[in-house]
């Protein structure tokens, strides 16, 4: 199993702890009390009836990942807000990701470049796919964003919000509560670095109507609250599809079902699905129980840390079975379906956007003359989402 194994490799080389840590769990059951970390919830079940439940299990609260956001982007940064005010937000946000928009995001910004790629490969280039991958989604959510497109082809401007991404999301661990003073400094400086061009657009005008900042604008929210709003974005729109693009491609690779999904055309929604159950581009969500309830009878005391292991969630054995193997013929329960994602209110915004993303790619790669092979694949260290550094594909 070659697609397996880098699987596993691309977790040990980036946290070994936290692979350690999660296959400990996975073996002890659905539920999991962890001196010092908290409650593991590895139950698929289980898990979206707590992250649906914004009553009893805040993300805000201590000890889960909301605080660490609050210390560096503040109070209004979207991921970490909660209740009413998180809602009128989100509602408000939600039509820029409507199907209409998303038509004209296709058309204009993701299809000439996946175009591009399609060519390149086959022609018979070598092509680096974390770097195509890293291109789009920051040619991508800086549409989406509002900003002022490049002078030049805006591959520094891309890249360079990529890296700032990594520096703010890098560091932080599984038992990370709290940034320390000098942590907290370093990452506001990426953050202030990475959010620079909002202040350009609130005082500049002109932004383009459907652009996330003019809405923004136009609901009263301040630039430095914007800063926040944008950056979740920003990580949202980059770590994760950024890292699902270039592992789903390898998965097809190493699992030889690039000729499969070449050959039946209508599976390209199940290899998408089964690409992001494998990649996992959300591997843990935090919560800390508000108030002592009782979820599919078990009970939850408030104050306690919650936390739902989804690179867990979606090997569970009686959902998935053989839960290492890719297989884009896999029927996914409607229990975990999407779970990656999270659920309820906090589900994730930009999902069909995602979506679209991986079927665009992945449907070019199934389109090419030959099948791909990988000459040279790198691990990366340290990031938020584990992923590849750099993997090159060639047409055989």
């Amino acid at each position: 199993m070659k697609d397996a194994a880098h699987e596993l490799l691309i977790y040990a080389w980036s946290h070994p702890v936290a692979l350690l840590f999660a296959e400990a769990t996975r073996r002890l059951g659905d539920i999991v009390d962890v001196p010092f970390v908290g409650r593991v919830v590895n139950q698929p079940d289980l898990a979206r009836a707590i992250l649906s439940d914004d009553d009893n299990f805040s993300k805000t609260g201590p000890g889960s990942f909301g605080v660490l956001i609050t210390q560096v982007m503040g109070r209004k940064a979207l991921l970490n807000m909660d209740g009413e005010e998180h809602m009128a937000l989100r509602s408000k946000l939600t039509e820029l990701f409507s199907p209409a928009y998303l038509e004209i995001v296709e058309r204009e910004v993701l299809s000439p470049p996946i175009e591009e790629l399609r060519c390149r490969l086959a022609a018979g280039e070598c092509v680096d796919i974390v770097r195509f991958a890293q291109l789009l989604t920051g040619r991508t959510t800086w549409h989406m964003l509002g900003f002022a497109q490049p002078d030049h082809d805006g591959e520094s401007d891309y890249l360079r919000v990529f890296g700032l991404t990594r520096q703010l999301t890098g560091s932080i661990r599984l038992s990370t509560r709290k940034l320390s003073p000098g942590q907290v400094a370093a990452k506001r400086r990426a953050f202030e670095q990475m959010t620079a061009p909002v202040a350009t657009a609130y005082a500049g005008g002109g932004l383009p109507e459907r652009s996330v900042i003019a809405r923004l604008q136009q609901l009263g929210v301040t630039a430095d609250e914007a800063r926040g709003v944008v950056a979740s974005i920003l990580i949202a729109g980059t770590e994760t599809v950024t890292t699902a693009v270039p592992r789903a491609i390898a998965l097809l690779i190493d699992s030889g079902q690039q000729s499969v999904l070449r050959a039946e055309p209508k599976l390209l929604q199940g290899a998408v699905d089964e690409a992001l159950r494998v990649t996992v581009p959300t591997p843990v969500n935090v919560r800390r129980v508000a108030h002592d309830c009782e979820v599919h009878g078990v009970r939850f005391t408030a104050g306690d840390r919650v936390m739902l292991l989804t690179y867990n969630i979606v090997k569970h054995g009686a959902s998935y079975p053989r839960p290492r193997r890719f297989d884009i013929r896999r029927q996914h329960p409607p229990s975990a379906r999407n779970l990656w994602f999270g659920a309820g209110h906090h589900f994730c915004l930009g999902f069909a956007l995602a979506q679209r993303e991986m079927k665009l790619v992945l449907s070019a790669i199934a389109s090419l003359p030959g099948e791909l092979q990988v000459r040279h694949r790198a691990y990366a260290r340290g990031s938020l989402i584990p992923g590849y550094s750099r993997l090159e594909v060639q047409v055989r």
